[in-house]
């Protein structure tokens, strides 16, 4: 039941990429030159942050998930086991 939690878990954050939209828009004399190309940067930059966060949060359910499988496949080791001393 776990580990079907952590797989949609895991299929929602694949599914739903950084949402920002990062678009050029051409500075004039009113921008100063420099406005519009600050706002694309801290757009790019959240857009990172973003991106990080998801591959973190992949990894970590990665990890969770391989330990999962690890420990179901350690006790169906340990029930092999033990049937065989009887």
């Amino acid at each position: 039941m776990r580990m079907l939690i952590l797989a949609a878990v895991v299929a929602t954050l694949a599914a739903s990429p950084a949402m920002a939209r990062c678009y050029t828009v051409p500075d004039n004399a009113d921008t100063h030159y420099v406005d519009r190309s600050i706002g694309r940067t801290i757009c790019l930059q959240d857009d990172i942050a973003a991106t990080q966060e998801q591959k973190r949060l992949q990894t970590n359910y990665d990890t969770q998930i391989t330990n999962l499988q690890q420990q179901m496949q350690q006790q169906k080791f340990d029930q092999m086991m033990h049937q065989n001393r009887f």
